[in-house]
């Protein structure tokens, strides 16, 4: 999870549910509560979401790429 004042633009964040699929994804705006995260990889086993798709995604669902949570697969 992360805070407001730790996102900076350009960051590589993981983002998804605790319990869900998790994704590489570049910051390229910040909200006040939410952030725009643009897809690095595929996503998806049914509905695939290409390379590029641009998420808004709440801070408490982002971590930074460098502290991958243990139960992300």
């Amino acid at each position: 999870m992360m805070n407001r004042e730790e996102v900076k633009v350009g960051q590589k964040v993981y983002f998804g549910r605790p319990n869900g699929e998790k994704t590489l994804g570049t910051v390229i705006k910040v909200n006040r509560a939410k952030c725009k995260i643009r897809q690095e990889e595929e996503r998806g086993m049914y509905r695939t979401r290409s390379v590029g798709t641009v998420w808004t995604v709440p801070f408490s669902l982002m971590w930074p790429s460098d502290e991958r949570p243990d139960y992300i697969t």
